[in-house]
């Protein structure tokens, strides 16, 4: 499926590179994840975009599996016999202390590393919500991008930001088992992708069980927990969906007169995920939907696209999304 109305009938394409201010606009909403092994090597794993925050702290969506990456390079041996029958084995789940993980924000004139301080997440999604603290509350100024709630259709010309050429290098090594003194060279780009929908599938794809939709754009490496929107003149842009996977082609990383093959997850679903009521501490005591922040006004959300939800609670912080009959 071509881009409507382009004469070389290309399938996507990348304009990052001739669009620096539209780089700069998006370069304060999007962030990497940056994991650390048992040996304090550094590695990038996904990306992920700020949906509400100050120079405090922030709230941020990912992908599952990047937190999922990220646990698995931090602890890479295996903690069970491999004879181990599946339901038998306790995974591990994601270390968040700051020597173990690290959210890399960079602004247009300043970065700053945070701190991950709560994370929550559904099993049966590929969405992850976190609130990261900065290090340095005078570098830190994100700017949130909405939640748009509605489900693209096939054909819809569709928005892929996410960040790329991620690196990492090791300039001094920490000198203390905290970390202290660790010293890094750090590199990535926000990269920005224009391609079509190609399918939609409401009831997930194949052993993919959450609502997505895949469009005409390969993602890289490292572009997992970036956001899609549906662009339209004049009108704000909004995320509808979360950068989940992709099975391109070689032929179609390489030309953009190849369609690609990554699949994206719905946004709608994030609704039901919880956030701690005060974002500003660690205090998880008490806790809120995103659905309910969009309702109270804490968090910015596309038009009324939400109010055709509703949430369905099963137990504690377990929530059903569901369309409103």
């Amino acid at each position: 499926m071509s881009i409507l109305n382009d004469p070389l009938n290309r399938k996507w394409l990348d304009i990052s590179s001739v669009n620096p201010d539209l780089v700069n606009m998006f370069r304060p909403s999007v962030v990497s994840f940056l994991g650390f092994d048992n040996q304090k090597n550094p590695k990038f794993v996904g990306t992920g975009f700020v949906i509400a925050g100050n120079e405090e702290c922030a709230i941020v969506l990912t992908a599952k599996h990047v937190l999922d990456g990220v646990q698995r390079y931090q602890k890479p041996e295996p903690i069970h016999a491999l004879s181990a029958l599946s339901e038998f084995i306790v995974q591990p789940k994601v270390s968040l202390h700051p020597s173990d993980l690290k959210v890399v924000w960079m602004g247009e004139e300043g970065g700053s590393m945070m701190n991950v301080v709560y994370a929550f997440y559904s099993e049966q999604l590929d969405i992850a919500c976190c609130v990261v603290m900065p290090q340095n509350i005078d570098k830190f100024l994100p700017s949130s991008i909405p939640l748009d709630c509605r489900i693209p259709s096939v054909g819809d010309t569709v928005h892929m930001i996410s960040c790329f050429g991620m690196d990492v290098s090791e300039t001094v090594v920490p000198y203390k088992q905290d970390s202290s003194g660790h010293t890094l060279k750090i590199k990535r780009s926000v990269n920005i992708r224009v391609g079509k929908v190609l399918e939609v599938y409401d009831g997930g794809f194949n052993q993919f069980k959450f609502p997505c939709f895949k469009t005409s754009i390969p993602a890289e490496p490292g572009m997992s927990g970036g956001f899609v929107f549906l662009p339209k003149d004049g009108d704000t842009i909004a995320a509808c969906g979360i950068v989940s996977a992709d099975f391109s082609t070689e032929d179609a990383r390489k030309s953009v007169l190849h369609n690609g093959d990554s699949l994206i997850s719905s946004l709608w679903p994030t609704l039901g995920l919880s956030v701690p009521v005060n974002i500003s501490t660690e205090d998880v005591g008490s806790k809120i939907t995103i659905y309910d922040m969009i309702k109270a006004g804490r968090m910015p959300a596309y038009k009324n696209s939400a109010d055709q939800f509703e949430l369905i609670n099963l137990r504690g912080d377990d929530y059903r999304v569901q369309r409103k009959i």
